[in-house]
């Protein structure tokens, strides 16, 4: 769950997009992010729905239940909302292997904003996705910071590589949730798949040499 203050923020800059395109949201959780940004898109009278990607266990999801349980909590928070009909789930890992099948549900030519809130693997969020997302498009990362958790200095250290090639422009961040954008003329071939895995090695191994000293 993030703060009350970081889901108001969301909402704002939602409701502010242009009209007619969809969302992805990669990691889910109990569905918090996706209703805010699912109300964001009906309340304002937008177009578009909400894609989540989902994969209901492991991590702190384990604490709530199985996947079952997780998948009906999930979609009860939903319907609770009423926004059940604004969103669309695929309840698996993300992969460069299924990732086009997550394509595969986004219905509008061009996305509206891609939130990513996994597992710190922006190298491959991007690879995915950011071809698809609208030039000045909303870009919102969760985890980013450089001590936190292995996750965090992940998710910190490829943002800072994904922005020098190109492909970020912050606006703001708020707590440990960065917002930006999708810079114009970026060139996703750019993207040094074995570099940003490089990278994250570099980070899991800082990490554990921070807790250390």
């Amino acid at each position: 769950m993030l703060t009350y203050k970081l889901y108001a923020r969301m909402y704002e800059y939602i409701s502010n997009e242009p009209d007619g395109g969809d969302i992805v949201e990669i990691g889910g959780a109990l569905g918090a992010g996706t209703i805010t940004m699912a109300l964001a898109l009906k309340e304002s009278g937008k177009r578009g729905k909400v894609i989540s990607v989902e994969k209901m266990v492991g991590g702190s999801r384990d604490e709530y239940g199985n996947f079952q349980e997780n998948l009906t909590r999930y979609q009860k928070n939903l319907q609770k909302w009423k926004v059940d009909d604004r969103t669309l789930l695929f309840s698996d890992w993300l992969s460069y292997e299924n990732g086009h099948k997550v394509l595969d549900l986004v219905e509008s030519e061009e996305l509206t904003a891609l939130m990513c809130d996994a597992d710190g693997l922006l190298h491959r969020d991007f690879e995915i996705f950011w071809s698809r997302l609208r030039n000045g498009g909303l870009i919102i990362i969760d985890d980013y910071d450089p001590t936190m958790s292995s996750k965090h200095v992940i998710t910190y250290q490829l943002l800072s590589q994904l922005t020098e090639w190109g492909f970020f422009e912050e606006i703001e961040l708020i707590s440990d949730t960065i917002f930006g954008r999708k810079p114009e003329g970026g060139d996703i071939s750019k993207l040094d798949r074995a570099r940003c895995e490089a990278i994250v090695e570099k980070a899991k191994a800082d990490f554990e040499n921070s807790k250390k000293s």
